[in-house]
């Protein structure tokens, strides 16, 4: 992934999740099993609802090939 890619609310990031693992043709499940996370992590995370888990959010962008760059 080469675009570079803003979010300005959690929103957009729930939404650029969603439509990564999508494109990626990721279930759930394998996207949970890709981060490291639980299914039930990613869809709470796809409803917006993530309950401030930093470090899985990032491990799940990172799995859909999400990168930070200082």
């Amino acid at each position: 992934m080469s675009d570079t890619v803003e979010f300005n609310t959690p929103d957009e990031a729930v939404t650029f999740v969603r439509e990564r693992r999508k494109a990626l043709h990721l279930t759930r499940t394998h996207l949970a099993e890709r981060a490291g996370v639980s299914r039930e992590f990613v869809v709470a995370l796809e409803r917006g609802q993530t309950n401030n888990e930093p470090d899985q959010t990032l491990q799940v962008l990172t799995a859909v090939g999400f990168r930070i760059r200082a």
